[in-house]
């Protein structure tokens, strides 16, 4: 069951579990301490502006994820015909090569169960009709968004891409979406934003 926490920060609280934040209008939802953990993003704009940050566990097992997912989903997605939605799918700083995260687990190393859990969640959105993620970005969206390098966080896609982020935070009236890609074993720091045109 995935646990709504209250306030704005969606914290890892090393357990099994997803945690999530929802809110409307204004104010700013984060989370962080992405390692071979995986996150989502959603935000739908005017009149309501509903934002959604989650951070899913890696160590959870993919049935766990969908359910939570869809659990998430159904919570903040009342039926609402043409309300449209962004989503944002993404894993933790394992996916970017950092030893430090890829630690063995039963069932292979973390870098490919974290790949697994990304998919579970594409997977979830993808499919469910109800839920009307990325489906009408126009072209020049499209463009908009591979220029700023943050489109793939986007694709829906299983067996896509895989981008990692230490962290992240979605600004509710704006629908901007700020990435935290800080190298924390180097101190280099590498920040890609995203401003949702749309809204």
């Amino acid at each position: 069951m995935a646990v709504q926490l209250g306030g704005n920060y969606a914290a890892y609280r090393f357990r099994p579990e997803c945690t999530w934040v929802t809110g409307t209008n204004a104010g700013e939802l984060r989370s962080d301490g992405y390692g071979s953990c995986v996150g989502l993003v959603l935000y739908s704009g005017a009149p309501r502006k509903i934002g959604v940050v989650a951070h899913f566990s890696g160590s959870m097992q993919a049935p766990q994820v969908r359910n939570d997912a869809l659990e998430i989903m159904a919570a903040v997605c009342p039926i609402a015909p043409g309300r449209k939605w962004r989503g944002w799918v993404f894993g933790g700083v394992s996916l970017n090569g950092s030893s430090s995260h890829q630690t063995m687990l039963g069932n292979g190393s973390s870098l490919t169960h974290t790949r697994v859990l990304v998919d579970t969640v594409r997977g979830v959105l993808e499919f469910n009709r109800m839920f009307d993620v990325n489906f009408n970005i126009t072209n020049m969206e499209r463009f908009n968004f591979t220029t700023q390098g943050v489109f793939t966080e986007m694709t829906l896609r299983q067996g896509g891409n895989y981008v990692g982020h230490q962290g992240v935070k979605l600004d509710l009236a704006s629908g901007r979406v700020t990435w935290d890609d800080l190298n924390h074993g180097s101190g280099n720091s590498k920040a890609n934003k995203m401003i949702n045109s749309m809204f």
